[in-house]
């Protein structure tokens, strides 16, 4: 059933946000920010998360450990990583020449 598959692909995803997430929490409590800042951080650290345990998910040269603590890693600096992204696909799409 692909309820059951769906279920399962969740499940998988819950130890990969919940080290994210608590990578965000660690950055949000040495920033000394406010608690509503400290959720929104934990909820970046947990998207910013599960896109790297997505992308790790098939690298095979990496340990279970090793892709767990990218994934932490990732969740630490989940906001500063999603700023470099975006910085980057703009650069690349201002400097893709479309032919007339």
């Amino acid at each position: 059933m692909p309820e059951k598959d769906l279920l399962a692909q969740a499940w998988g995803l819950l130890p990969p946000i919940v080290i994210s997430v608590l990578g965000g929490l660690v950055r949000a409590v040495r920033t000394n920010c406010t608690f509503r800042a400290a959720l929104v951080a934990m909820l970046v650290a947990a998207f910013t998360g599960v896109v790297v345990s997505l992308f790790l998910q098939d690298v095979a040269f990496l340990t279970p450990d090793q892709k767990a603590a990218a994934t932490g890693l990732a969740g630490y600096n989940g906001g500063k990583l999603l700023d470099i992204l975006s910085k980057r696909t703009c650069e690349f799409a201002e400097n893709i020449k479309l032919r007339k």
